[in-house]
């Protein structure tokens, strides 16, 4: 019975999205994002950084940027995010 509900909720968790952690950055290193656990992702570009909410529904990872919408970004199977206007954040290590 224990083992079930140690595999319904890691089903629940996994259909949420699981949170994103770690740095990614353009390959000239001009973006970086630093994305949270805690759906906290920090954007720094030119000096400057701006603190974001963040989601994950699937295979998406959704940054909620107030008075503009939504950025939408695409987790692809090596790591990388894939975003508008086809930018490519790697995940540095």
């Amino acid at each position: 019975m224990k083992k079930l509900l140690f595999i319904l909720a890691t089903l629940i968790l996994t259909a949420c999205g699981s949170p994103l952690e770690g740095t990614y950055s353009d390959k000239l290193g001009l973006v970086e994002y630093e994305f949270r656990p805690s759906g906290k992702v920090y954007m720094r570009t030119l000096g400057t950084e701006t603190e974001f909410n963040y989601r994950v529904d699937g295979n998406k990872v959704i940054i909620e940027l107030p008075n503009e919408g939504n950025q939408v970004f695409k987790r692809l199977e090596n790591g990388n995010l894939q975003g508008p206007l086809n930018i490519s954040l790697e995940k540095k290590k």
